[in-house]
């Protein structure tokens, strides 16, 4: 367990019900490399700020001025609000469901429409989207930036469409682990409910052979 849930796990990922619950963040490099990005942008412009700026009274300097700061400024907040809302991986097994959250990509799964987990290696080609599958919506992949190793997730849509979700971060195989124990506990429990019934539907069958006995014998027969 990654601590105490937050309001969102709380509020979006039924965390109070968690059997496992994991939190995982951004690696500090990936922050460095955003910011190196930023200062390679602006390197890549000021020399054409510089040059506008001396003649921006001239014609269309001034336009082109505002165009240009506009632009690095926009990019910068994109660049800056995308690290921001991938910063965490949250993910939570419930009794239920299968839950995991990294910025705006969410996959909420139901465990009935599971069909099997596994933990394996990312293809690359994969992760890319180099793939029918991908490139018609039929898999989706969620990385979490320096994660090795995904879990696998085969599942069927509402249409009985089959589908797959890689979800790759750090403790994927402990969540493949406890996904497989929930799975097998519900597998469990529609058996155990199964040969439970079994019984009394044999004696219903006895009861039903004894009642047909009696009614030929009333009959003569």
């Amino acid at each position: 367990m990654a601590g105490e849930p937050d309001d969102y796990e709380r509020r979006f990922m039924d965390a109070d019900r968690a059997v496992l619950r994991v939190r995982q963040r951004q690696p500090r490099w990936m922050v460095l490399l955003l910011l190196g990005q930023i200062a390679v942008t602006a390197l890549a412009v000021l020399p054409a700020l510089s040059e506008l700026w001396l003649h921006r009274g001239v014609g269309p300097m001034t336009g082109m001025l505002v165009a240009v700061v506009a632009t690095f400024a926009v990019s910068t907040m994109l660049m800056a609000l995308g690290a921001l809302l991938n910063h965490l991986t949250r993910v939570v097994v419930t009794p239920t469901h299968l839950r995991v959250h990294r910025g705006v990509l969410t996959q909420d799964l139901a465990l009935e429409t599971i069909t099997g987990v596994g933990f394996d290696a990312l293809p690359w080609w994969h992760a890319r989207g180099l793939t029918r599958r991908r490139l018609t919506g039929r898999d989706m992949v969620i990385v979490h930036a320096g994660s090795r190793g995904a879990l696998r997730v085969d599942w069927r849509d509402d249409r009985g469409r089959d589908r797959t979700t890689w979800f790759q971060f750090d403790a994927a195989e402990e969540v493949c682990v406890a996904l497989e124990k929930v799975l097998a506990q519900r597998s469990g429990v529609r058996v155990d409910a199964t040969d439970d019934m079994a019984p009394a539907r044999a004696s219903d069958d006895e009861a039903a052979r004894n009642d047909a006995a009696v009614a030929r014998a009333r009959r003569g027969e």
